[in-house]
């Protein structure tokens, strides 16, 4: 009895730590599971972390890739070298194939690189600023006709021009060479700089370049090559005249000048041939290329919005006034100088082919003077005529001379109430024959170039003037002497 007695309250603590045991169990076997998912997830999350890191890590030093949700890094500006510009169609560019995007959000599309040729200014002449833009320093660039007229052509639509600006006059000069008279013209430009541009085209085989002091230094503007040759004139019979007669049709073109008979001449042609015979030779010429030298000229002085006035010299023309004077002239003129008139003759209407119609007629043909003087809107439509141009192109042959009828015809066809149908650039055809009047030191004098520069023009459509002629050709280099005594006093060009 007593051994059961003791016995009791042994079996009582056990209960009672049984029981306490059973109620903390589930306790315990929830915190053991939970230290365990926290022992795993650790693991998890820092063998993550690791690799996530490495991978960042051989990402960045190979390329920096885009954040997400962020737009593609700006694409560099591809180096325009001789090697790309020469390549042909546009240049795909693709992404490296390590960086990684997030497609569900943004795809980066392939960048195309176009020929930065046509668009920007040739690579040997960047435009770096808005100034040089509109004021090009340099004439020299590498374009072809194509570009360079395409160029050319571009023209605001806004009217006010977002920078101060002082119009200037384009003097285009056409010559063999240099400059015959270039002394003379270095005085009348003396102290007006700002207020023109100068631009010479000569003879591609020309290779001389004027003093660095001369306002024609660096004023060459690219010209097509050509194909020199010795041209030898021989006929059986003597006779001059036919041979310079057949000359001036075979040859139209300023850069030839007379021959005589038996006489060498050194000439460029563009894309011809020479075959000598004893009676002839016969030339196959560039068609139009005369028109395609003044339409350079355009071109190029097209390119400084600042000229509005555009003048086309020769290398026998001089000025009859001061420069003030012709500026003013100019600048107050309501219309384009484009000598135009209706000649019914064999040198007239007689050289009008019938295939230009329907698009040009008989009725709309004309004549005149190749030296023209135009403001910056005749100048613009000129350079970008696509309808006319390849019409006098094809069909203006012998015995057409297209720097006499292209301009004039394509004027009064299309611009006829802006012209004044005159030229401001007095020249000498009285004596008949083939070329004008020159003049050469003796029969330059006061007289002669004061009667030059008081002959009555309507001017502006109205009112009549006593400068009907601003400008007087054909005038050798020997009379330059006179034209330097005379021109303080006479033309008031110190």
């Amino acid at each position: 009895m007593k051994s059961s007695n003791n016995q009791h309250p042994l079996n009582s603590v056990s209960k009672h730590f049984n029981l306490q045991l059973v109620r903390f169990l589930p306790y315990l076997l929830f915190l053991a599971f939970g230290v365990t998912i926290g022992i795993i997830i650790s693991f998890y999350l820092k063998s993550f972390s690791l690799q996530h890191t490495q991978f960042l890590h051989s990402s960045s030093s190979q390329i920096n890739a885009p954040p997400p949700n962020t737009m593609p890094p700006p694409i560099e500006k591809p180096e325009v070298s001789d090697s790309n510009l020469n390549q042909e169609g546009p240049e795909e560019f693709t992404p490296p194939s390590n960086v990684v995007h997030n497609t569900q959000e943004s795809i980066q599309p392939s960048i195309v690189v176009h020929d930065t040729k046509k668009f920007i200014q040739p690579s040997n002449h960047v435009v770096h600023n808005m100034k040089e833009f509109i004021h090009p320093s340099n004439v020299v660039h590498d374009m072809s006709d194509e570009e360079l007229l395409w160029r050319a052509s571009m023209t605001p639509k806004i009217r006010e021009y977002p920078f101060d600006r002082v119009a200037k006059v384009a003097f285009m000069f056409l010559v063999r060479g240099p400059v015959p008279l270039a002394i003379f013209w270095e005085r009348f430009f003396k102290g007006h700089e700002g207020y023109y541009s100068i631009y010479v085209h000569s003879n591609p085989s020309y290779n001389g370049s004027d003093p660095e002091s001369s306002v024609f230094h660096g004023r060459r503007i690219p010209s097509k090559s050509g194909l020199t040759a010795v041209v030898t004139v021989r006929t059986r019979d003597g006779n001059r005249s036919r041979a310079l007669r057949w000359l001036s049709q075979s040859w139209h073109t300023v850069l030839l000048s007379d021959f005589d008979i038996g006489s060498t001449k050194l000439v460029t042609i563009e894309g011809g041939a020479v075959a000598a015979g004893e009676e002839s030779m016969k030339v196959e010429w560039g068609k139009f290329n005369m028109i395609e030298a003044e339409r350079r000229l355009l071109a190029n002085a097209l390119l400084d919005f600042s000229n509005q006035r555009f003048i086309l010299i020769s290398e026998s023309c001089i000025p009859l006034f001061n420069f003030s004077t012709i500026y003013s002239y100019l600048m107050n003129s309501t219309q384009s100088y484009v000598m135009a008139y209706d000649e019914d003759s064999l040198v007239g209407r007689g050289r009008y082919n019938p295939r230009m119609s329907p698009m040009v007629t008989l009725k709309q043909w004309r004549k005149g003077s190749q030296w023209f003087e135009m403001d910056r809107e005749l100048a613009l439509e000129v350079v970008s005529d696509k309808t006319y141009f390849p019409i006098f192109q094809e069909h203006c042959t012998r015995p057409c001379y297209a720097d006499e009828h292209y301009l004039p015809t394509f004027v009064n066809i299309m611009f006829p109430e802006k012209n004044s149908n005159r030229s401001l650039t007095w020249v000498d055809w009285s004596k008949g024959g083939l070329h004008p009047t020159k003049y050469v030191r003796p029969e330059v004098t006061v007289a002669f170039l004061e009667n030059l520069r008081n002959q009555k023009c309507e001017y502006n459509g109205q009112a009549y003037t006593n400068a009907c002629f601003l400008f007087a050709r054909k005038f050798l280099p020997t009379s330059l002497t006179r034209l330097m005594r005379f021109s303080p006093s006479v033309m008031h060009i110190q």
